[in-house]
């Protein structure tokens, strides 16, 4: 089982972070099972692109499952193409990176599909595959947490305009 260990920035103090980024899995999750969330990564042979993979993934995220350190148990596996694709077993993490930001850390394991024609592929470009689109999903989960936020702000501003508590 390959291992991942992938950061994304998060311009969040960690605390707002780890909140925010609860609210964004959580959404993200729903979307998942509705079929929104796909993982996407070029396939290349050496260093030529030659094709484009992109999987509709399900999102099995359990917030009942934090640890300590309040990383979030994780699961990604493929809606379609499962024999093709890696399935992710993990966590994610807020981690401060200073007094006003942070970073989330995706840790875990992906597990090759089985038989001959998984670890063919995997050995051909899963791993370039699993890796490229695990560091795309911290990095849209980064950029929807941030947008979540701005949002939850602008409501918060609208209010006390009207004043709305």
């Amino acid at each position: 089982m390959p291992h991942i260990d992938l950061v994304a920035a998060l311009p969040l103090a960690a605390a707002a972070g780890q909140e925010a980024v609860r609210k964004t899995l959580v959404a993200m999750a729903d979307r998942s099972r509705a079929g929104g969330v796909s993982f996407s990564a070029a396939a290349t042979s050496g260093s030529t692109p030659v094709a484009k993979i992109e999987v509709p993934v399900v999102l099995h995220y359990d917030d009942s499952k934090e640890d300590a350190n309040g990383a979030l148990s994780l699961q990604i596996e493929a809606r379609t193409m499962e024999a093709l694709f890696p399935r992710f077993e993990g966590q994610i993490a807020v981690e401060p990176a200073g007094s006003a930001d942070s970073q989330l850390h995706l840790r875990g394991q992906y597990h090759v599909p089985s038989g001959v024609l998984g670890t063919l592929a995997n050995t051909a470009t899963l791993d370039t595959v699993a890796k490229e689109s695990l560091q795309r999903f911290i990095e849209d989960l980064a950029r929807e947490t941030l947008a979540t936020v701005a949002d939850e702000t602008e409501m918060r501003l609208r209010d006390v305009r009207r004043g709305v508590s």
